[in-house]
């Protein structure tokens, strides 16, 4: 691993940016530009569109039935230290919870790692991560579907950070996830309840270890001025 902090993305273990020249019709699915090929596929668990809405310029629009399936994907099967990423604008307040990433059984003892929109205090969202049974959150501010937003978990092996927008919280990692054997998904969980994200996405990606708050907010900038020029 390069220790120069501005190369995360060769250091990228799933690298989605889910532009025009990403997405892959033939084969349904939007392609890893990190050398791992860990392509997503397009999935619908739930009516009434076949598969995520490709947006004009970038990303999709996932109509709360909708995912992207990376698959089992043992290189995404972190450890005691990772760090997930999505840049998303979620439509409407949710009524349950709705998943952004998860590598996760929410059936059995909840093994893994997730991220989440918790269920809202008034018109904010709790935006979760789980790590099995090992939680932070972060309150968001008012949801304004008409902003993307960007949002990252890292773990370290003795804390959990959770950033939304630059809120951040902590909590201390008390235990590591166990993944293998759960699918990585984006827009759903890989077990029922689905508890489907509805909203844009724009970019996923995951490292095996945890990204310094420095390149995350560089990361931050870059996805922000990326949807700002197209």
């Amino acid at each position: 691993m390069t220790s120069s902090v501005y190369n995360y993305q060769q250091n990228a273990k799933l690298w989605l940016p889910m532009t025009a020249a990403c997405h892959d019709p033939v084969n349904l699915r939007t392609l890893d530009k990190s050398g791992n090929n860990l392509h997503a596929t397009f999935g619908n668990g739930a009516t009434p569109t076949t598969y995520p809405t490709k947006l004009a310029t970038r990303g999709y629009y996932l109509d709360g039935g909708d995912y992207l399936d990376v698959g089992l994907a043992p290189l995404l099967d972190f450890g005691s230290t990772g760090t997930v990423v999505a840049f998303v604008k979620p439509i409407g307040i949710p009524t349950t919870y709705r998943c952004i990433v998860a590598k996760q059984d929410w059936t059995t003892g909840r093994n893994g790692y997730s991220l989440f929109a918790n269920f809202p205090v008034s018109t904010r969202v709790d935006i979760a991560t789980l790590i099995t049974v090992n939680a932070v959150s972060v309150t968001s501010p008012d949801i304004d579907s008409s902003q993307a937003h960007f949002i990252a978990s890292r773990w370290t092996g003795s804390f959990i950070h959770m950033y939304f927008d630059g809120y951040q919280g902590s909590t201390p990692q008390t235990i590591n996830p166990t993944s293998v054997g759960w699918t990585f998904k984006i827009g759903t969980s890989p077990s029922a309840p689905n508890y489907y994200f509805k909203g844009n996405i724009y970019f996923v990606g995951a490292w095996n270890y945890a990204l310094s708050e420095l390149q995350l907010r560089d990361l931050e900038q870059r996805l922000r001025r990326q949807l700002n020029d197209v």
